[in-house]
């Protein structure tokens, strides 16, 4: 995957005048769609004039307000904690085609241990056009722990390398450097990890060398990728 896109990223990057960049901690909070009324209500924190409005809209089948009262619960805003209640809300909403809600029952997935439920809400999510943060947050739950055994490499450089992909797509979202570095460092790592021969996965192997090698001598110090979950956009 990463060959043909990924290097021609690189290959526009490296075209433009070089600065250097002040190193950031990457603080995903994106805006995901256009404000609505409603949602102005809400990040405004009048939930006096949100909440009737989301619960009548709600039960009027709307999935902006499903999605948001969701949102409510999840986090406490204006009414109680309530996680069971959340996530109910959050359900109706994604069976309505809600991006939003497929990422955040994923981050609920994650919160709980569930990697492989939350890579799925997460897929649903970024096949429902949310790009950001959902590609952060599949590369944060694809990447995986070092190796503890020879034979957990070939794992190990499937894992790194997918989450190297995921981090390259954000990277043409964004732009910004710090996922540029965090591609770099999961593919970095895919070379560091691989450099030994083996017979068992070596074409695997091979392959992680091949579209990471130019990585460590571009990008000795690349910074870790997202190390944290986007509870909610």
């Amino acid at each position: 995957m990463i060959a043909g896109r990924f290097s021609a990223v690189i290959k526009d990057e490296f075209m433009k005048p070089i600065f250097h960049p002040l190193m950031l901690a990457m603080c995903i909070s994106v805006t995901c769609y256009a404000s609505s009324p409603l949602k102005s209500l809400f990040e405004r924190k009048d939930y006096a004039a949100f909440l009737p409005q989301a619960e009548a809209k709600a039960s009027a089948g709307d999935a902006e307000a499903l999605f948001l009262l969701g949102k409510a619960y999840h986090l406490a805003r204006g009414v109680a904690e309530d996680r069971e209640r959340a996530r109910a809300y959050y359900q109706d909403a994604r069976s309505l085609g809600s991006a939003r809600a497929s990422h955040n029952l994923g981050s609920m997935a994650r919160e709980q241990g569930d990697v492989k439920m939350a890579v799925e809400f997460f897929e649903e999510a970024l096949e429902r056009g949310l790009k950001l943060p959902t590609l952060y947050n599949l590369a944060q739950v694809s990447s995986p722990e070092v190796p503890t055994n020879y034979w957990s490499i070939p794992e190990f450089v499937q894992q790194a390398g997918r989450a190297g992909d995921y981090l390259a797509r954000a990277y043409a979202e964004d732009g910004k450097v710090e996922t540029l570095f965090g591609a770099s460092r999961q593919y970095t790592q895919v070379a560091r990890q691989a450099l030994p021969p083996i017979s068992s996965g070596s074409t695997q192997l091979r392959s992680g060398r091949a579209r990471s090698s130019g990585w460590r001598r571009v990008w000795p110090r690349a910074s870790d990728s997202p190390g944290r979950i986007t509870a909610c956009c």
